[in-house]
């Protein structure tokens, strides 16, 4: 999930379907992350998802990136 959103602000994935992609794999494996990690996982839901894709989808492919830039902690 990290290394997706990674390649989406690398400009190796599109935005639409970094949108389309990481909403289907956080479905896809938010079980077993949140078995084996509940805080990373949470974090990952509440900040990737709901505070960017979900938020942001809408937005342009530049005002996304801005965000996530503008949002995280390197």
């Amino acid at each position: 999930m990290i290394n997706m959103t990674k390649e989406y602000l690398e400009g190796k994935i599109e935005s639409f379907a970094y949108n389309l992609d990481f909403s289907y794999e956080l479905e896809k494996r938010y079980k077993k992350m949140r078995r084996e990690e509940e805080d990373y996982c949470d974090l990952i839901y509440e900040f990737l998802y709901e505070e960017g894709v979900a938020r942001y989808n809408g937005l342009s492919e530049i005002a996304s990136k801005n965000w996530f830039i503008s949002n995280t902690i390197t």
